[in-house]
């Protein structure tokens, strides 16, 4: 930890300081033999250290956290591009199935025509699509069947 040989005088501009020290910690200090200054010095250059060292570690865990907020960032926008295609693809679905119940309709029970076929079916209508527009759907789905 601490050399007991006399420190080399240091290359760094020294100060003179004038500290209070337990007299327990100056018995020790003495008992093995270390020069009180230069334990002194070697302790507060240990501490420094250290700090400075928990300096380092915060900044690196700082990088880690901003690194770690960038990927978040990233992966966000990955999923609402996911969300979008996953909708899209919800949407194609519902289309689908909606189009294979109007068929499986038009083929089991016999309707005289389209118009029937979207009366009976009508509970089936998305909200959004006007009668008209649904009406067509269905005489879509009647032709392709009938001819």
């Amino acid at each position: 930890m601490f050399s007991k040989k006399r420190a080399e005088p240091s290359p760094e501009t020294m100060v003179i300081s004038t500290i209070y020290l337990p007299e327990r910690a100056r018995n020790w200090i003495k008992e093995h033999g270390y020069q009180q200054s230069t334990f002194i010095r070697a302790a507060i250059e240990e501490k420094i250290n250290r700090e400075s060292g928990f300096q380092a570690q915060v900044e690196i865990k700082e990088k880690e956290i901003t690194a770690c907020e960038e990927q978040l960032g990233k992966l966000k926008v990955e999923l609402k591009e996911l969300q979008v295609i996953k909708d899209n693809w919800d949407k194609q679905q519902s289309i689908d199935n909606l189009d294979k119940t109007i068929d499986t309709a038009i083929l089991k029970i016999q309707y005289a025509n389209a118009v029937e076929v979207a009366n009976d079916l009508k509970e089936l209508r998305p909200p959004d699509m006007p009668w008209r527009d649904w009406l067509k759907k269905i005489a879509g789905r009647w032709k392709a069947l009938k001819s």
